[in-house]
């Protein structure tokens, strides 16, 4: 897995979704088909740090920039690391948990 097909889709009013080609994109493929949204470009990226460059780069909104180092390793790397989707469900968690604070 040296580099991952990514997708970018649009709805009739140009809101975009970037999400993996593939079987890691299934469930939201089907959400932007349901909802309407088309498939509008295609690339291959070897990290989430140069993907959402190049999907930036689409859209002309200026330099992508993350806080995050581990954005930057190789999708290869990734095993060793928690991923994103765990860590936005923590912290979803923690502030539904927290609300009131």
């Amino acid at each position: 897995m040296d580099s991952l097909l990514h997708e970018i889709w649009e709805d009739s009013e140009g809101l975009a979704g970037l999400i993996l080609a593939g079987e890691k994109g299934e469930a939201a493929r089907k959400l932007f088909e349901e909802e309407g949204k088309k498939l509008v470009h295609t690339f291959y990226a070897f990290s989430h740090f140069e993907a959402m460059t190049i999907y930036y780069d689409y859209y002309g909104w200026g330099e992508y920039i993350t806080v995050h180092e581990y954005d930057k390793l190789p999708y290869k790397e990734w095993g060793n690391i928690k991923r994103p989707l765990e860590m936005s469900r923590s912290n979803l968690s923690f502030f539904k948990d927290n609300r009131n604070i």
